[in-house]
């Protein structure tokens, strides 16, 4: 090998951390242009008639309606698309791709935390798994939803927690909360958090509250009322009379009676919640430990979409995010991580492309992962002398 090889070679080797970094992400920009075209359901029923309504209502002027159910700022970002001369589907799915890339970061950035590494080569790994993880291509990419927008933020929230920011965490999951209600399901893991460190006050939960109606003020100025941040959550709740909808809750194994069942399924999870929270303050378990931080986060998240009602195939998506993440922080968490993504993604294909899937036998197994997660985590942290 002449000299002018090993130059060029050894040069490779010094930048290679950033080559890599701008090829993989050259590579998901590329992935999800490809899909650029599709148009989902969601999409046609949905997200392009909202678009076409605010458009038809003046833009901004419109936020005084309304249009949808989803929260204002959400709202407020169709308005603004309606002033940039690029087809609705195209702007829809930027928006979102583009919090795919910054999800991608702040999740990796967590991951690096948690596994208290600080190589450049965890980092790029994490990045580059999070860009490539199949559902959040899916998600951004090809249905044109918005779940990578407030999971960005929670996630920020969880490293700034992490971190002992409180004061901010709070304000990044407030701004989440806007975004989605499906925040709502990091919930139990702050409280568990509270009751077991007490390093932070519940009182930030006004931070949480304030943030939220600031990202109203869009709404309000166009005189929406005060009381909307919440009439339309508690409208998103009671939209939906089924007891799934297309995701493998463990509800799939006694029928869709909504009637019935909603509240015995409510009650449910509180109790599971609660039994979680009195085994944690009744062990070793220490939070501020990242294994022990990130494994009781992920339960609590499946708990959430495993037994609560009328849970669907995306809400999953917080939950496989962070247990990508876990893998980088502890090996073991593999198997439950491909056995969660897996099931979203047949249930994803299942939506998108009628995909035959059995709900039932995926609901089983998705039980039975969750039981034996449950199972490993006591069994780590709560039969020791």
């Amino acid at each position: 090998m002449g000299m002018g090889e090993k130059r060029f070679l050894n040069h490779l080797e010094e930048l290679k951390e950033l080559i890599y970094f701008l090829v993989i992400t050259l590579f998901a920009i590329i992935a999800r242009i490809s899909a650029k075209d599709y148009i989902s359901v969601d999409a046609n029923i949905f997200l392009l008639p909202w678009y076409d309504e605010i458009k038809a209502g003046g833009g901004i002027i419109a936020l005084k309606n309304q249009i949808g159910d989803y929260g204002v700022p959400y709202q407020f970002l169709i308005a603004l698309m309606t002033y940039i001369p690029v087809k609705p589907l195209y702007t829809y799915k930027t928006l979102s791709c583009f919090f795919d890339f910054g999800l991608a970061l702040v999740g990796a950035k967590f991951a690096a935390l948690l596994a208290n590494n600080k190589s450049k080569g965890l980092f790029l790994k994490a990045y580059g798994a999070l860009l490539f993880l199949p559902t959040i291509i899916m998600n951004s990419a090809i249905w044109a939803q918005c779940d990578a927008m407030y999971t960005f933020f929670v996630i920020l929230a969880l490293y700034h927690l992490y971190k002992g920011r409180s004061v901010t965490a709070f304000l990044c999951w407030g701004i989440a909360l806007a975004l989605k209600l499906q925040a709502i399901f990091v919930v139990p893991f702050i409280i568990y958090c509270w009751v077991k460190e007490r390093k932070f006050s519940i009182w930030g939960g006004v931070i949480s509250l304030l943030t939220n109606y600031i990202m109203y003020i869009p709404g309000f100025i166009m005189g929406r009322s005060f009381l909307t941040p919440f009439s339309i959550y508690a409208k998103q709740a009671g939209i939906y009379r089924d007891m799934y909808l297309n995701f493998p809750s463990f509800w799939v194994l006694f029928g869709n009676d909504h009637a019935n069942l909603k509240m015995i399924a409510i009650l449910l999870t509180i109790g599971i919640l609660g039994t979680g929270l009195f085994i944690l303050m009744d062990s070793n378990i220490k939070i501020e430990e990242p294994q022990q931080f990130i494994k009781l986060l992920i339960w609590s998240l499946w708990a959430c979409v495993l037994f609560l009602p009328s849970m669907h195939e995306r809400y999953a998506y917080l939950l496989d995010t962070v247990l990508l993440i876990s893998i980088f922080v502890d090996r073991r968490q593999c198997k439950y991580a491909v056995a969660a993504i897996l099931c979203s993604i047949l249930t994803y294909s299942r939506y998108l492309w009628g995909n035959p899937t059995d709900l039932k036998k995926l609901g089983i197994a998705y039980t039975i992962a969750f039981l034996h997660y449950s199972y490993m985590l006591y069994q780590e942290n709560c039969t020791k002398e």
